[in-house]
Order: structure tokens, then sequence, then C-alpha cells
């Protein structure tokens, strides 16, 4: 049996930068890390993860927990971690297994799980009040938390108990739970077992270290992670050498907006760059993982803004126009192309979503490019090119965005900062009106009923869809919706052929840009 306990809530720092959620839904590697904390238990034991009783489960949690057999039990948030583990004990009425217990803001690697009656300990540096270790001739005792003032071994978050009986008794008997360890430790011993792999996210700062150990990666990109530098590197040496260029030819008064960039190396088959290494969370990670509230994301929000207001400042080359008109309107036919080599999926068959008949992919994407007017010169500025959440980081302590991953090519040739502004702007679209973070994550519901007929919903989001229609109301950035949403339905169908490693995802970009087609349909009745 394990137990991942996580009936409280975050502390007051991490809830300013993810809002009243409980520790083991923080977000970590595009995923929550209970889904991390569970991955190397099976389904044959059982498996149990408490909540505070006050914390309302997104249902897609709900269901990817109710799917991996794992119990939830809420408990009062304002018990002690004693108080919750006898609630949680008692609640579960079995006595006969041998219990492990996880601390839910704790990820430790390399445990074994055969060894009985151990608590797991490790070294540390941060100077915050950690439980302790001292050893005796015959035992080792555990000790009340201290502030860690020296490197030093401290208990980790991992125990496992043979006997649940005295586990309850210690409990029932101590005031503490570091208490009820020695009172265990007096009847069977208890012996700390060191795991070196142990990533703590109980705090701030050692959440973002430890998140940094735990990465996301596309198929066409290596990330090499040290402590303040990341090496990025990809066979599309082009890719490479784009992005690099973008970061070095930026104003100086833009790169307030970007980490420092280090060096670029082209080798024969690959190239790469280095970058700053930015201890915070990306936009896409707030969208689907944190509970912010919508005043936390209009300030994000206008942060955006004010990297495109400033970025306005600074006009392109007007003859870059015909380049960048025809690039985006060649730009979706090549890619689903692409697809219909690369697939079985037809572009030029007609869907059926959620019971209601819609045009082919080659359809819609003719339609959003005859309703895309051709670009003008002051359209044409310095552009990211990629504006999505995942490439936005926010940094909560200066209230300001810092931008990664930019385009700064068009035709993978000519590498300039300069592009359509209107494509930054569709691509914030695409994250929060078009969700594409969600599907990133496998948070939405998706039934394939035949080759060209599926079922389709995206959760609802209260906060974002707010955001949403200030963005699309209040003409965001100067622009009118009818003429982003175009754009951002044909941004979704180009990337299909680029999710090729999943068929699923595959299906689901094409349902929600059938969704979003759908909307803009409505709209202009």
């Amino acid at each position: 049996m394990l137990i991942v306990t996580s009936a409280q809530f975050v502390s007051a720092e991490l809830i300013a930068e993810f809002g009243e959620i409980p520790p083991a839904f923080l977000p970590v590697g595009n995923k929550r890390l209970y889904q991390h904390q569970f991955r190397h238990s099976t389904e044959s034991e059982r498996r149990i993860l408490t909540l505070p009783d006050n914390y309302h489960l997104p249902k897609y949690d709900e269901q990817w927990l109710l799917k991996h057999r794992i119990e939830v039990i809420y408990l009062s948030s304002k018990m002690s971690l004693r108080e919750s583990l006898i609630q949680c004990i008692r609640k579960l009425g079995d006595f006969s297994e041998n219990i492990s217990i996880l601390h839910g803001d704790t990820l430790i690697e390399g445990i074994d799980y055969q060894l009985k009656d151990i608590v797991s300990i490790a070294r540390t540096d941060d100077y915050y009040k950690w439980a302790g270790i001292s050893k005796t001739e015959s035992k080792t005792l555990f000790t009340e938390a201290f502030d860690a003032r020296e490197p030093g071994m401290v208990v980790s978050g991992y125990f496992q108990f043979s006997s649940i009986d005295i586990l309850l008794a210690s409990l029932e008997s101590s005031d503490s739970f570091i208490s009820a360890l020695n009172h265990y430790s007096n009847t069977l011993t208890l012996s700390a077992i060191h795991y070196p792999a142990w990533l703590d996210f109980g705090h701030v700062h050692t959440y973002f270290r430890s998140k940094s150990r735990i990465t996301t990666q596309r198929s066409f990109n290596d990330l090499d992670i040290s402590p303040r530098v990341v090496k990025k590197s990809s066979a599309k040496s082009w890719k490479m050498k784009a992005e690099y260029l973008w970061f070095k030819s930026l104003p100086e008064q833009l790169s307030i907006y970007t980490p420092h960039v280090f060096s670029f190396e082209q080798k024969e088959k690959s190239a790469s760059y280095e970058i700053e290494y930015l201890y915070m969370s990306a936009l896409n990670e707030l969208a689907v993982f944190s509970e912010l509230p919508g005043v936390a994301w209009q300030r994000i929000m206008q942060s955006c803004s004010e990297f495109i207001t400033d970025a306005r400042k600074y006009a392109g080359p007007e003859s870059l126009a015909d380049s960048i008109n025809e690039f985006h309107q060649a730009k979706v036919f090549e890619r689903l192309k692409t697809l219909r080599e690369s697939s079985t999926i037809d572009p030029d068959s007609d869907w059926i979503l959620n019971g209601e008949k819609l045009p082919s992919l080659n359809s819609i994407a003719e339609k959003c490019n005859a309703s895309t007017r051709a670009v003008t010169p002051d359209d044409i500025y310095i552009s990211h090119g990629d504006l999505c959440f995942s490439n936005i980081l926010y940094d909560f302590r200066v209230q300001s965005v810092r931008l990664i991953d930019p385009r700064g090519t068009l035709d993978e040739q000519t590498f300039t900062p300069y592009g359509d502004g209107r494509y930054d702007i569709a691509k914030l679209y695409h994250s929060v009106i078009g969700r594409y973070d969600f599907i990133m994550a496998g948070n939405y519901h998706l039934d394939i009923i035949g080759k060209s007929s599926i079922n389709f919903r995206i959760p609802h989001h209260p906060v974002l869809n707010n955001i949403g229609e200030q963005l699309m109301e209040n003409r965001a950035f100067g622009y009118d919706k009818e003429e982003i949403i175009p754009i951002m339905i044909n941004l979704f169908i180009s990337m299909l052929p680029l999710h090729a490693d999943s068929d699923t995802r595959q299906i689901a970009l094409i349902a929600n840009a059938l969704r979003l087609f759908k909307e803009y349909k409505d709209l202009l009745k």
C-alpha cells in the first residue's frame, strides 16, 4: 500500500505562483507531480492520494486517478500530518498490509521498494526547516524540524512500515509525526536509508531547481540543462541558427524580454546554442495546472501586450511583404500535403464533430486563407514568430515575460527578426482560445467514432474563457477577432504533421481545429 500525503495546500510562496493547490498537483514536466509519484508503483497494490476536503478536484484529474485505480481520501487541511495519517488509516480499514508513505511535495528516484521499515534521508544545503536524524550506538533517532544552517542529512519524505497496527498506535500515542517515528522504532527498528536522487518541490527555490531535472523535449530538440545554462541542440541546424540570430539581433531595449544567449556551434550534422536557464514557469504550465485567479492572468496578459507594444516600435523592411504573404498562404497546404503522405488522414474528407457535419481540412484552410488579408507595412515589425504559452516564461517578481524558442526565419534560409505581427497575436489566441496546451497535456476527451467522425470536448476554464473574451472584444493589439481567428485556425491545421508521434493527439488537434472553425462560422452569422 502506498499513500501520497497531499491533504494540505502548498506554502504561501508557491500559492503566489500557482494558486491554492495541493503539493502533489504542482506542474512538473507538463504533468502533475502525482503522476510522477505513482509511476513506480503498480496497480496490483493499493494506492491512495490524500487531498484537502475543501479542494475541488478537476474532472481531468478525477478521470486520470480513476483510470489508474488510485483512491482519493479527503481530509481536513487544518490537521497536522500525524492527525491526517490517523484519519486516513482509519478510513482505509485494512490493517493487514505493509504501508509506504510519500510526502506530496517529494519525488525520489532509486528507492528499493523491497526494503521494510525504512526512512529515506538525503543531503541538503538549503536553509529551511527540515526533520533531521541523530545516531546512537544502537539506533537512529529522528529529530523535529530544525533550521539547516549547515549542509547535512535530513529526512527526505519516503517511509516504509511493515506493521500498520504499530504505526497507528505510534501515531495515536505521539504528539507529532516525527515523534511517532521514534515510538515505532522502539518496537520495530527503522533504518535511515540514503537516497541521493531526492527532488523536493515544497519550497519555491527547491521547486524550480527540482523541476529543472525533469524536462520535456520535442522530437527534433535535445536539451542539456545545467544549473545556469541550457544547451539546445538539433539536427535541424537552420532552426538553431535562426533562433540564435533572432536573440542576437534584438535591439537592446527588447533584451529585457529574453534570457541571455551565449554561444552558437555548428557541427557537420547538427547545431547548438547556449542560453541562460531561468527558474520560472512557462505559461502553458500555469494555464493547465495552476489555480491562479483572473487578476493574475490579467497581469500576465498585460505583460505579453507590453512585449508586443515594444516590438512594434521596430518596423521591418517593406520588402518582406511578398515573402511573408507567400510563406503563410502556402505553408498550410504544404503541411497538409505532408500530412497526406505521412498518415492515413485525408485532408479532402469532410468530418463529423459532435454530430455536426463540417468541411474538410483543405476546405477550411482555403476559407481561412481567403479571410486573411495581405500583410501591410504596419504589420511588419520584430516578431517572435511562435508566441505560444510554452515559449513564454513569467517572472512573478518583476511581473514580466521572458521569451524562448523564437522562429527567426520565414523560409528556413533567410534569417530575420521581423515578421507579420498578427501571427504572434494568433499564437496567443492559439493558447488562450484554442487551448493548445491542454491538448499537449492530454487534458481533453476524445471519442473516435469512425474514420472521419469524432466527439471532442476540452475542459471548461472560466478564467481563460474571460481572458479570451477580453482578447477578442477589446481589439487586442489593434486587430479585430475576425482577422486573427482564421490565422489561428490555420496554425492548428499547419501543425498536424509535426505531431506524427501521437495519432490520438493528431486527431485531437484536428477536432480542435474543427471546433474553432465552427465557432468562427457562428461568430460571422
